[in-house]
């Protein structure tokens, strides 16, 4: 199947979702307070059980055959659906050791909640013949609803430079966003850039968190590419918080032609740095 043709069927199914969201809860996706983790597991009690908890590694739903998990570059959220040949519920829970993170993962897994129990969701879902294709297709969909949830294309582009996206617009962005975490800006942004884009994130001690490229696709703990190594020792040598430059300022190494940008998102002590490739 063509990028385009998935994109296009990821958008569908977020949009389905979206509308199931709002009808079961429309408070939740109206009401930016309505979507803090404190919020979140009583608006929706009625409809799915969710769980905070201190780690999923011990959780003894992990076993389940139908148990589906969120892992990325770790454990984060587990999303069990109902049985009703033993009375079970559906249940959601949710490693709340980070913040922000925490909150994208609650998103996440109620997307496989609306996908497994809304009928033209569950329709498009399983209409693949492929169960690996369907996989990436119910994944996708999930970081998809979870990153429009959180920062909704008006918050985006109100946050974005007039002449495409440059890594300061993620800073921006990180900042004017109440539940969002950095990777998952970085994820939101990469839908916004042309075919052969990418947003990373690198944490204080340089390791990629996370990059997303525009086809959709996400990689998390690799190792950083060439243009990246230069696009960052630059950043942390000169006194500059960003920088612009074009992909041949950068020499060989494999940078492709386009605009790089990079800019450091501050912690309390230290910094994060966002890398866009355009």
């Amino acid at each position: 199947m063509a990028v385009s043709e998935f994109r296009s069927l990821v958008n569908s199914q977020v949009e389905a979702m979206l509308a199931a969201g709002r009808h079961l809860h429309p408070e939740t996706f109206d009401d930016v307070s309505e979507r803090s983790y404190r919020a979140f597991p009583k608006r929706w009690a009625d409809q799915v059980r969710i769980e905070f908890v201190q780690g999923l590694g011990s959780s003894g739903n992990l076993a389940s055959e139908s148990a589906i998990v969120e892992q990325g570059h770790d454990l984060s959220g587990l999303f069990l659906p109902a049985d009703r040949s033993i009375g079970r519920r559906p249940l959601i829970e949710i490693d709340a050791r980070s913040f922000f993170r925490m909150h994208f993962t609650a998103f996440h897994e109620l997307g496989h909640f609306l996908q497994r129990t809304d009928m033209d969701c569950y329709a498009r879902l399983f209409s693949f013949d492929d169960r690996a294709e369907a996989k990436r297709f119910e994944e996708s969909a999930c970081n998809r609803f979870a990153a429009e949830v959180l920062l909704p294309d008006a918050l985006v582009r109100s946050n974005l430079t007039p002449d495409g996206v440059v890594a300061s617009d993620a800073c921006r962005l990180f900042l004017n966003a109440h539940f969002a975490s950095r990777q998952a800006v970085a994820r939101r942004l990469a839908e916004y850039l042309p075919k052969g884009g990418s947003v990373s994130f690198f944490d204080m001690r340089g390791r990629l968190a996370v990059r997303a490229f525009a086809s959709g696709r996400s990689e998390y703990g690799a190792d950083p590419s060439a243009f990246e190594v230069r696009a960052l020792t630059m950043l942390r040598q000169g006194d500059k918080d960003e920088l612009v430059m074009d992909g041949e300022t950068l020499g060989s190494g494999g940078a492709a032609a386009g605009r790089i940008s990079a800019a450091k998102s501050r912690f309390a002590k230290g910094y994060g740095v966002f890398v866009v490739v355009s």
